[in-house]
């Protein structure tokens, strides 16, 4: 119920209920490893874990954009990672799961806790600061288990042939969307150009240069996991993730204007690809079908702002001089309250959009 009333614009209540139900896993202590001593099965500890770490990842996911977190901070859950088996028969909740609270250990080695342990740890850095934000991405990078990864998957085969790992390849292409978007928001042009601005003075090139690499090579990623999912014809429900597509969606509208013949029209497939997984959404949650209003609305009003970039077309780190904040380009009121409403995923305004 807290998820459906965060997807369809309650998003006051959700909170609330989301709040309510981590306050209460607190007051039986399920968010410490110590709390499930009293649990006599392994299948009731398996099914509490499960619990408390979906409302770990509701509270990360949906209050992201909140300038404070309603529920508990990540060091409060000592508990482990649930079982990466479903029934969780073979480990329980030993000593070997793994824990949020876990030290990085040796830097650079991987550590396998199953998939749906990928997704709590990404869930935990998808709210985190910008500098934080990049350390750790950067160390679950290092610490990714090669079973996981897109060559060793085989995501469109196993999607065909073995419908038993329906699962794990949803709990996995979540790990991807999440994975790509935080690197995907974190270096978006607006929120770059719009932090920027305030810096006041001049800017390292090859900043911008990373900045617009990586918006560029996340985002797509994002656009080619939609594509192989409609080629097998897998489905995904949860908005969360067509907010995620709808971020990529907004990147890829920048190269869609490029002197680069391939350029602007690899961007333009990627766009439309994202805009149609979002507005296919809208057939299940109403504010889908408004935020993919708003994507085709900035799209409408993107001749009038021009590109976000300040260097699109010659990137390459070496400019005449290094550019100042008063230098960048920007939008109109108008279109910078567009655009947020896009990046913010605020079930609040969205509903008075959907009312009004």
């Amino acid at each position: 119920m807290a998820q459906l009333d965060l997807s369809d614009g309650r998003s006051d209540r959700g909170y609330n209920s989301v709040a309510l139900a981590l306050r209460a896993l607190q007051s039986v202590g399920l968010n410490r490893s110590d709390g499930y001593t009293s649990l006599k099965t392994t299948a009731d500890q398996e099914d509490w874990k499960r619990i408390t770490w979906a409302f770990f990842m509701l509270d990360r996911n949906y209050n992201a954009s909140r300038t404070y977190s309603i529920c508990l901070s990540d060091k409060h859950f000592t508990l482990p990672f649930p079982s990466p088996n479903a029934s969780g028969t073979d480990r329980g909740c030993s000593s070997s799961c793994g824990r949020l609270s876990d030290g990085p250990g040796k830097l650079g080695k991987k550590v396998d806790d199953g998939i749906l342990a990928c997704l709590i740890r990404l869930s935990s850095i998808w709210g985190s600061t910008w500098a934080g934000l990049e350390s750790d991405w950067m160390q679950f990078q290092t610490q990714f288990a090669d079973t996981h990864r897109y060559m060793n998957v085989d995501f469109c085969r196993r999607a065909r042939k073995e419908p038993g790992s329906r699962a794990y390849l949803s709990t996995w292409l979540c790990v991807q969307f999440l994975f790509h978007s935080v690197q995907a928001l974190l270096h978006h042009p607006f929120v770059i150009t719009s932090k920027l601005r305030q810096y006041g003075q001049n800017i390292p090139s090859t900043f911008l240069q990373k900045s617009f690499e990586s918006s560029v090579i996340h985002s797509r990623w994002i656009a080619h996991f939609v594509r192989e999912m409609d080629e097998v014809d897998f489905k995904l429900y949860d908005p969360f993730i067509g907010y995620l597509c709808a971020i990529a969606a907004t990147i890829q509208l920048e190269h869609s204007r490029s002197k680069k013949q391939q350029v602007a029209r690899l961007a333009k497939n990627d766009y439309e690809t994202l805009v149609a997984f979002v507005t296919g959404l809208s057939a299940y949650w109403g504010n889908m079908g408004v935020l993919a209003d708003r994507l085709r609305k900035i799209a409408e009003r993107r001749k009038d702002y021009g590109s976000l970039y300040h260097n699109q077309e010659e990137f390459s780190g070496i400019l005449p001089c290094m550019p100042a904040s008063s230098d960048l380009p920007r939008m109109s009121a108008e279109d910078e309250r567009l655009m947020w409403d896009i990046l913010d995923f605020d079930g609040r305004s969205i509903c008075a959009v959907a009312s009004g």
